[in-house]
This record gives C-alpha cells, sequence and structure tokens, in this order.
C-alpha cells in the first residue's frame, strides 16, 4: 500500500508539471494576429461562437471536421492539432540554450519550421530577445499576453523571464523588476530557470540601492556559474560587481583586502562620490575615472579633456553616462539640459539609483547658481517619485 501510494502520488506530481502543447491560446494567437473578433470568425466560417469560444479556453478539444473551413482561413495545420506533444523538453532546451548550457538554435529553429502555433510563436520570442533580434515588440506581446490565462506552469515562467530580458535590454528597469517579484518559488521548479531567474536578479541589482541585495545575489549566482562549469561567466559577473562597489558601498567598507586590482579603482570613485577628496589625494595618482571625476569637481577643463581622451570607460550604464556627461560639458558647454533630460527620462539612467542622485545634485548646483528655483523645485520633486516608487523592488523577495 505504501508503495503504491508513493507511485501514484509521484506520478501525480510528475504529470501535473508536465506542459501539454495545448490548442486555444494557439486558435487565440491566430486570430489576434488577424485582429478578427470571435463573431467575424464564426459568421465566415459557420461555426458558433459559443463552440470556438469554449475552444480558444481549452474546454473543448476541436473537431477537424466540423472545423474545416476555419483551418482553412486561418492556416492552421491539422496534423497539429490532432498532436497532443508533451512541450516540457522543448521548453527546457530553449532555457538551456539561453543560458548557454547547450547549443540547440539548430534543433529549435527546425522546430519552429515545422509548427505554427502558439507554442512556437512563444519559443521564437524568447529566442529573438536572447539574439536581440526583436520586430514588432508590442504586436508579439500583445498577441501572446491574449493568451496568458491559458498558459501553463513552465510557460507563463519562460514568457514573464523573456519580458524581464526585453526591458532590461530596452532599459526599463523599474518594469523588468515589478515582471520579476511576480515569480514566485513555484514557477522556479527547474535548475536551468532558477539560473536564468538569479541572472536577470543581478542584473537588476546593480541599478538599485541595496548594498545587500547586491552581494546575496552576487554570490548565489556564481554558485550556479560554478554548477554549469561557466567560469568566463564567473569573471564577467565579478567585474560589474565590483564595479558597482564604486558607487554602492562607503569607502569605509572597503577594508586592506579590498585595496587592490579592480577593488582600488572602486574605491578611488567611492572616495570622489562620498567627498572625502583628502583621503583621495594621499593615494597614487592614477589616470581613471576617479581622477576626471575630481577634476569634475575642481572644474578643471584642462585636465579633464585631457583625461578624456586618455582612459578607458566601461559599456555599464553608469560610465557611458559619466563619458557623455563629461563630453556634453566640456566639449559642447551643454551640461545642463543633458542633465535635465537625464533625470526626466522615463527608461534608463533615471532608473539607476545612484546615477539619478550623481544627475540631481549636478543639476541642483547648476539650477541654484542660475536662481532657478522653481526649477530646482521639479528637480526635487522628481527624484523623490523616482525613490518613492521602486528602489527597493527584489530586495524583499527572496526566492532562492
Amino acid at each position: 500500500m505504501n508503495e503504491l501510494l508513493i507511485h501514484k502520488v509521484s506520478t501525480k506530481l510528475e504529470n501535473d508539471l508536465k506542459t501539454e502543447g495545448k490548442y486555444g491560446a494557439t486558435f487565440k494567437c491566430k486570430r489576434m494576429e488577424r485582429m478578427k473578433t470571435l463573431s467575424e470568425i464564426c459568421r465566415k466560417c459557420g461555426i458558433s461562437i459559443s463552440y470556438l469560444s469554449k475552444i480558444e479556453n481549452d474546454i473543448l478539444k476541436p473537431n477537424t471536421a466540423i472545423l474545416g473551413s476555419y483551418f482553412n482561413d486561418m492556416q492552421i495545420d491539422e496534423d497539429m492539432v490532432t498532436s497532443s506533444e508533451i512541450m516540457d523538453k522543448w521548453y527546457l532546451n530553449l532555457v538551456g540554450y539561453i543560458m548557454g548550457i547547450n547549443d540547440c538554435r539548430k534543433e529549435l529553429i527546425e522546430y519552429l519550421s515545422k509548427r505554427d502555433d502558439f507554442q512556437s510563436r512563444l519559443i521564437s520570442f524568447a529566442m529573438q530577445v536572447k539574439e536581440k533580434k526583436v520586430e514588432n515588440e508590442a504586436k508579439i506581446v500583445s498577441v501572446l499576453l491574449y493568451s496568458i490565462e491559458l498558459m501553463q506552469p513552465l510557460e507563463l515562467t519562460i514568457f514573464i523571464l523573456t519580458l524581464v530580458s526585453l526591458y532590461i535590454d530596452t532599459k526599463d528597469y523599474f518594469l523588468a523588476g515589478r515582471l520579476l517579484k511576480e515569480l514566485t518559488v513555484n514557477n522556479l521548479f527547474h535548475i536551468s530557470i532558477r539560473y536564468w531567474y538569479i541572472n536577470l536578479k543581478f542584473e537588476l541589482s546593480l541599478y538599485q540601492s541595496s548594498l545587500k541585495d547586491l552581494n546575496d545575489t552576487f554570490n548565489k549566482l556564481c554558485q550556479k556559474h560554478i554548477t554549469f562549469n561557466h567560469f568566463d561567466a564567473i569573471i564577467a559577473t565579478k567585474e560589474k560587481y565590483v564595479e558597482a562597489l564604486a558607487y554602492m558601498m562607503e569607502p569605509k567598507a572597503f577594508d586592506e583586502s579590498l585595496l587592490k586590482d579592480n577593488y582600488l579603482s572602486s574605491y578611488r570613485i567611492s572616495l570622489i562620490l562620498h567627498e572625502d577628496y583628502d583621503t583621495f589625494l594621499s593615494l597614487d595618482s592614477k589616470k581613471d575615472v576617479a581622477s576626471i571625476l575630481y577634476y569634475d569637481v575642481l572644474e578643471d577643463k584642462k585636465n579633464v579633456l585631457e583625461l578624456l581622451d586618455q582612459i578607458t570607460f566601461t559599456d555599464s550604464l553608469f560610465q557611458v553616462f559619466l563619458k557623455n556627461y563629461f563630453i556634453q560639458k566640456y566639449k559642447h558647454n551643454n551640461s545642463y539640459q543633458y542633465l535635465r533630460e537625464a533625470l526626466f527620462s522615463e527608461i534608463g539612467i533615471c532608473q539607476h539609483y545612484y546615477a539619478s542622485k550623481f544627475i540631481f545634485k549636478k543639476l541642483s548646483i547648476l539650477l541654484t547658481n542660475q536662481h532657478k528655483y522653481k526649477e530646482s523645485s521639479l528637480a526635487s520633486e522628481r527624484i523623490y517619485n523616482l525613490n518613492r516608487v521602486n528602489r527597493n523592488s527584489l530586495a524583499n523577495k527572496d526566492l532562492l
């Protein structure tokens, strides 16, 4: 009896987690792509609205004898309907491809070439985001979103993580963070999906205000890199982490063991951002981002321009902004407009917690010197709203 009980429970749990290729979502996608209502389709194909609605919601299975004209009109392959394929293999292959665990792109492309259903659309969308080749993003998301009620757990998780990846790429970190918060531990039932999740959470933690969240996520992501033998990824992750310490960690938190190599560069920037100029000047002189930040404090145009042509900025959001800020200020005399546009933009650098603080500080000095007190008040209101809306959006939720 005990063995039978364990077997039955285990089989039930395993079957519940399988993702069956259903039809309703495909039918909805086809109709939404053609921007047709149920009544329009049903009137043309001679079927009842109630019948097609039940099929779209997976209440009834489609009868190919009744739906012949519908299949022709919507360009649906009957073979696709008669095959009830378990999708777990394809979805997990997709996640493995996205995370660099396997190289199954060729197999996925071959799968996509043979099918034209909801599942293939979801896989195609995720691959487009991975390869940064998304075209007509709004239409794709809209069509998939229309079928969200029919998505099974694995499909919904892939859809959410793909959207988070997309919004990180398009620099809407607030929206990406809000979406990631919607996931629960039940969504992360496979190790490769947990890897994807923690990787995205680390990316978002770089732009938030919580050093604890950054540290925790960094350690967990490095553990996942080790699990999958991605040792090069550890190096890249550590570089991002160390650079983030420059604005996230106070100078006094850098102990002796950290005052070397890249950590020293972050420490030097931290000294400038925290206005500890005496300690900074006591260090050996270097041609780096910290030095150009210091010369900017002094309004030393000659040295700023000289360093601009000599130092290398990383491609991180903050340092790209800094480079453009120095160029606009010292080459084009346009720092006010550049800072204002950055602070009041809807996406991008304004959503970086520490960068927005830097922008606000520089802009406030300019506005005060020009006696533009109304604009200064608007800038204060803007930074307050940015802080209030979505700063520690992930710090209060730790799934792993």
